[in-house]
This record gives C-alpha cells, structure tokens and sequence, in this order.
C-alpha cells in the first residue's frame, strides 16, 4: 500500500487513521502520536545492521522554478521497508533500501502526517533517494 501527494505537498501530509495502518504504523502509535523506527544492532559495541521504518521520497521543484527552498512537486510513501548497509553520519543513518525492486541509496529522517480529525502523528521514515519516482 501507498500513497502520493502533488504539488502543492503540504508540510503534515494529510491521511486517514486506515491508509497509515495499512502501510504498517500501530494503533498504538496512532494513539502516542509517534512512530518510531526499529533499530537493529549486533556485538558488544552496538552496531547498527539495519533500520526498519516507513519509506518515502519526493521530487523537488527544479531549482529555477522554487518560490521557497526545498520546494516538493510529490512525495510517494511506499510503506515499511528495511535499509541495510547502514553507515552513522552524525545524528541520521544512511545506507540502502529497496523500493519497486530498486536498490536505491537512503537516509534517516521523520515526516508529520495529519489525521482527519486535525491529530499530527510523528513518523520515522526511510527516506529513498529515487530520480524520478
């Protein structure tokens, strides 16, 4: 299950209590209003292995036609996915994950998504970077 925005994409991505169920998030937290990733570490030292969380990318606007940086023509939310060959850069993760069969290059980060009922839930994404998704 996914789902796709267009422009304009909205800060707090607006879906139902059922769409974010379906792509893997838990009543639960639904109910905390946050979703947090699952980290998956190995030996004593507590490296990461993988990571575990929704998966996103998005298309911006090419830089000439920007109103405001960062501008976003779509983002596509896949559903959980799992990124592999992780590598710590500061605060974010970044490693692989796979997406329509695709091994694209990813990184940690989290989007706000808003209920009917105006409720934002915080989630942890994987977000791939995919050309033209």
């Amino acid at each position: 299950m996914g789902k796709t925005w267009f422009k304009p994409v909205p800060v707090a991505l607006p879906i139902t209590r059922q769409e974010l169920i379906e792509m893997g998030i838990t009543e639960d937290q639904i109910e905390s209003g946050e979703a947090r990733g699952e980290l998956k570490t190995s030996g004593p030292w507590q490296i990461p292995v993988s990571y575990k969380a929704l998966c996103q990318s998005t298309i911006y606007t090419p830089k000439e036609k920007q109103r405001y940086s960062a501008e976003q023509e779509k983002t596509t939310v896949y559903g959980l996915r799992t990124m592999n060959n992780i590598r710590q850069s500061g605060y974010e993760i970044e490693g692989y994950v796979s997406v329509n069969g695709k091994k694209c290059s990813c990184f940690s980060s989290s989007q706000l998504f808003e209920l009917e009922n105006g409720k934002l839930i915080d989630v942890a994404v994987i977000h791939a970077r995919i050309k033209d998704a």
